[in-house]
C-alpha cells in the first residue's frame, strides 16, 4: 500500500513539473506558428500613394528625405520611415520585425497578468489572444506597408506600459522604487515615438497625463495615511518625503524624454529644410492658416464642410498677400484634389489643396519661405477679425484647432458612426486578409519597398513569379480568415460577459471585494481602458465623419474606420483579456470565501 502510495505522490509531482514544459512547448510552437503564417501572408503596396506608402518608402531613404525640398517634404511623423530605414539597414524581412512586435505585445502582457494571477491557462489564453490580434493579419492596417502596421502593436506596448506603472502604484503597500525605475524606463520609450507616430498624438498626451495623475494621488494618498497615523513629524516622514520626491521625479521623465525627441525631430527639420516643426500639415503657419478659415463664420459649415467656400473665398479676401499670388490661387481653385467651382473642400483636406497648390504652381520654394509667407497671411487675417471685417463662426465647438467644429447637434449625430466603429473592431466586418496586387510594382519607389522589405512584395501579372506567390499564400489566407471567424466570435462573448461582470461586481458585490485589492484594480483598469477606448472612437468618429459623404457606411467606409481606429485597437483586446481576468479572480474569491458543507 505504501509503494503505491508512494508512487503516485512521486508520479503527481512528475506531472507537475511535465506540465509547465507542456505548456512552454505548446508556446513554443504558436510562435513559431506565427511567424510562418506571417511569412506567409508577406506584405504589399501602394507605391503610386505617394503622400501615404510611397512617402514613407521614399523617406526611408534618410539622405532622399533631407535633401528632398518639395512641398510635401513633412508632411507626416518620422517614426514609421525610421523603422522602415531600420528593417531594411537589418537585412531581415518586413514581416519577422512585424511578428516580433506583436510577440513582444503578448509578451509583456504575459508578464502583467503574471503579477495577478499564477493561473497558468488564464495566462496563457492572454498570451496567445494578444499574439494572434487580427489586425496584424488584416490586408489595409496589417499588410500594407504604412504605419499603422507599427502603431497597433506599439500603442499595445504603451498601454502596457502604464498598465505595469499603476499596479506598481496601487497594488503594493509601499510604491517599490526599484520596479517604477524600471516601468518609468519603458513608459519613457512607448510614449515618445507612440507620440511621433502619427499627428494625433495629443491623446496619447492626455492618457500619460490621466496615468501619471493616477500614480500622484497614490503619492498624496501614501502621505496623508502617514500624517493621520503620525501627529508627530520625525525622520520617517522625512524620508518618506525624499522617497516620494524621487517617485515624482521619475514620473516626469517620460514628458521630459518626449520633448527631447520632439525637439530633436525640429532640430533636423530645421536644419534640413529651414522649418522648426515635427510635419507641415498640422503644425507651422500653414496649420493656423487652416485653422483660421475654420472659425470664420458660415452658414455652411457643417460636419462634412470645415472650411467651405465662403470661409476660404472670405480669407483670401482679407488677405493682400495672398491676393497677390494669381497662380496659386488658380491652382487652389482648381487643383489636384477639388474643383471649387463644382464642389467644397472637406474635413481637413485644405493643408493637402494647399500644399499642392503650391506645388503645382511652382509657387513653393523653401519650408521657411512658406512658413514666412502664411505667417504674414495670417496676421491679415487676425488684423480682418480685429477689425471686424472677418466675423468668427458661434455656437460651434472645437475638440482642437486642425479638427473642425461641430454643433450640439452634429455631436448628438456622430452615434451612427461610433456604433460602426465599434461593430467593425469587435465584429471584424471590415477585415479582409485577401491580398491584393501591389500597385505600379515597375516604379522605383515598389523597388526601393522590396529592397526594404527584403521580401517578394505581391504584384501585378507582369511579375514573373506573381503565381508561385499567390499559391504560396493561400493556405496562409485561409488560416488568416479562419483567425478572423474565431475572433468574431470571442470579442462579443468576452465583451459581455466582461460588461455583466463589472456592472453585478459593482452594483451587488463591491462590499465583499472591497477588500480585495487586486479585483479592484482588474475593475478600475477594465472601466479606464473602456473609456479610453470610447473617447478614442469618439475622437476618430468626428474626424472621419467627411470621409463617408459620397460612398456612406458601406464595407470600404468601414475598413476606412478599421484603418484610422488601428492606433487604439490593442486597447480593445486588453480589455478583453483583463475582462476574463477579472472574472476568474472574483470566482476564486468567491470559492474561497464559500463556506464548507458539514
Amino acid at each position: 500500500m505504501f509503494g503505491t502510495v508512494g508512487e503516485r505522490m512521486v508520479s503527481e509531482k512528475k506531472k507537475d513539473v511535465a506540465k509547465p514544459w507542456i505548456l512552454f512547448a505548446l508556446i513554443g510552437l504558436l510562435i513559431l506558428f506565427r511567424f510562418l503564417l506571417a511569412a506567409g501572408l508577406g506584405n504589399t503596396i501602394n507605391s503610386e500613394a505617394g503622400y501615404d506608402d510611397g512617402w514613407f518608402v521614399n523617406s526611408s531613404y534618410l539622405h532622399s528625405y533631407v535633401t528632398a525640398n518639395s512641398a510635401w517634404s513633412m508632411i507626416k511623423s518620422p517614426v514609421y520611415f525610421v523603422f522602415l530605414w531600420f528593417v531594411r539597414k537589418s537585412h531581415i524581412p518586413l514581416w519577422f520585425w512585424s511578428s516580433l512586435l506583436w510577440l513582444a505585445v503578448s509578451g509583456l502582457c504575459w508578464f502583467i497578468m503574471s503579477r495577478l494571477t499564477k493561473n497558468r491557462k488564464i495566462l496563457f489564453f492572454g498570451f496567445i489572444f494578444i499574439l494572434f490580434c487580427p489586425i496584424a493579419f488584416d490586408y489595409r492596417s496589417g499588410l500594407k506597408i504604412y504605419r499603422s502596421m507599427f502603431m497597433a502593436p506599439w500603442l499595445g506596448l504603451f498601454f502596457e506600459s502604464y498598465l505595469l506603472l499603476t499596479m506598481d502604484f496601487w497594488l503594493k503597500k509601499k510604491v517599490p522604487l526599484k520596479s517604477v525605475f524600471w516601468d518609468i524606463g519603458l513608459v519613457s520609450v512607448t510614449y515618445p515615438i507612440a507620440y511621433l507616430s502619427k499627428e494625433d498624438g495629443l491623446w496619447l498626451l492626455a492618457v500619460l497625463i490621466f496615468t501619471v495623475s493616477a500614480c500622484l494621488i497614490r503619492i498624496g494618498v501614501e502621505i496623508a495615511e502617514y500624517l493621520r497615523n503620525n501627529r508627530i513629524l520625525n525622520d520617517g516622514f522625512s524620508s518618506l518625503l525624499k522617497r516620494n520626491g524621487v517617485l515624482i521625479l521619475l514620473l516626469a521623465l517620460p514628458f521630459c524624454v518626449s520633448f527631447a525627441a520632439n525637439e530633436t525631430v525640429r532640430c533636423i527639420n530645421e536644419k534640413a529644410f529651414g522649418v522648426r516643426l515635427i510635419n507641415s500639415r498640422t503644425e507651422g503657419e500653414l496649420a493656423h492658416f487652416a485653422s483660421l478659415v475654420y472659425e470664420i463664420d458660415s452658414s455652411k459649415r457643417d460636419s462634412i464642410y470645415w472650411a467651405p467656400n465662403d470661409a476660404l473665398f472670405s480669407a483670401i479676401e482679407a488677405s493682400p498677400t495672398l491676393k497677390n499670388e494669381p497662380e496659386l490661387l488658380k491652382r487652389i481653385y482648381k487643383g489636384s484634389f477639388f474643383d471649387l467651382s463644382k464642389e467644397q473642400i472637406h474635413g481637413d483636406f485644405i493643408p493637402w489643396v494647399i500644399l499642392s497648390a503650391l506645388a503645382d504652381s511652382k509657387t513653393w520654394e523653401s519650408g521657411e519661405k512658406t512658413q514666412a509667407f502664411f505667417g504674414q497671411v495670417n496676421d491679415e487675417i487676425e488684423e480682418a477679425f480685429r477689425q471686424g471685417k472677418l466675423k468668427k463662426q458661434e455656437g460651434r465647438f472645437f475638440l482642437t484647432k486642425q479638427a473642425g467644429s461641430r454643433s450640439v447637434e452634429e455631436i448628438f449625430n456622430l452615434w451612427p458612426y461610433m456604433v460602426n466603429t465599434l461593430r467593425g473592431s469587435i465584429l471584424l466586418d471590415s477585415y479582409k486578409v485577401t491580398m491584393k496586387p501591389s500597385i505600379d510594382s515597375n516604379s522605383g519607389t515598389f523597388k526601393k519597398a522590396q529592397n526594404t522589405a527584403h521580401e517578394d512584395l505581391f504584384a501585378p501579372a507582369n511579375q514573373a513569379n506573381q503565381e508561385q506567390l499567390w499559391n504560396n499564400r493561400k493556405i496562409a489566407n485561409g488560416i488568416a480568415e479562419l483567425i478572423f471567424w474565431i475572433y468574431r466570435i470571442m470579442n462579443p462573448l468576452l465583451l459581455l460577459t466582461g460588461f455583466i461582470s463589472w456592472v453585478y461586481l459593482l452594483l451587488n458585490q463591491f462590499r465583499q471585494i472591497s477588500g480585495e485589492p487586486k479585483i479592484i484594480y482588474l475593475l478600475s483598469s477594465v472601466f479606464c481602458m473602456i473609456g479610453i477606448w470610447i473617447a478614442y472612437v469618439f475622437v476618430v468618429s468626428w474626424f472621419s465623419e467627411f470621409i463617408f459623404i459620397e460612398d456612406g457606411l458601406d464595407d470600404w467606409a468601414r475598413s476606412i474606420l478599421t484603418f484610422y481606429t488601428a492606433g487604439g485597437i490593442t486597447l480593445q483586446y486588453l480589455t478583453e483579456v483583463f475582462s476574463v481576468l477579472l472574472v476568474f479572480e472574483f470566482f476564486k474569491k468567491l470559492k474561497s470565501t464559500r463556506p464548507l458543507n458539514p
